[in-house]
């Protein structure tokens, strides 16, 4: 009877060491447990569709790529969420022609010295519309082109028709409007 109470409690210690190890071993309690911290993701996607008016046909350039998401649209998103943020949402979209390459790193003056502002092709506000999921919506504006306007290839989601954040950013493949010629942007934003 006595061997089988210190059995009972040597089995009763193992276990509670064993239960520590896993602990330890899994960082219970710490960021990297998915139990007791439910990470955030933040996505932005982008589709861009081009209309050649004289031929009359729509041409996808880019569906659902991702975009780069920069340090500005990545601090905006924490004001909205974690400080309640404010009354301006990423609803306007912007094109350029120049030379540019996305980067985390930009803001709203780096794009500002390159953004289209000829042709009918000045940053605009676009149609916000919640997604077919919780946690989807979506911001999509059609330029119209009313000149030829050569090499256009990239798109950024901002806060505001002057000034304001960069919210992301990308390339597309680029493409020469003439006039008449759309150009659809349609950003698609998920959080889960």
């Amino acid at each position: 009877m006595e061997n089988k109470k210190y059995l009972i409690a040597s089995i009763f210690v193992a276990c509670i060491i064993f239960s520590g190890a896993i602990s330890y071993s899994f960082g219970a309690g710490s960021q990297s447990d998915p139990i007791f911290n439910e990470g955030v993701t933040f996505d932005g996607y982008v589709t861009i569709k081009h209309y050649d008016a004289s031929e009359g046909i729509w041409t996808t350039l880019m569906n659902n790529v991702h975009n780069v998401f920069t340090e500005d649209g990545k601090n905006y998103t924490r004001v909205q969420i974690g400080e309640g943020g404010d009354t301006k949402g990423a609803t306007y979209i912007a094109l350029t022609n120049e030379t540019y390459v996305p980067a985390e790193a930009h803001d709203e003056a780096d794009w500002a010295a390159v953004e289209l502002s000829v042709g009918n092709l000045s940053r605009a506000a676009c149609t916000f519309a919640n997604g077919t999921t919780k946690g989807e919506w979506n911001c999509t504006y059609t330029f119209v082109a009313n000149e030829t306007v050569p090499g256009v290839h990239a798109v950024a989601s901002l806060t505001n028709s002057t000034g304001g954040d960069l919210v992301a950013e990308t390339n597309f493949t680029a493409v020469t409007l003439e006039a008449a010629d759309q150009i659809q942007c349609t950003w698609n934003y998920s959080v889960s």
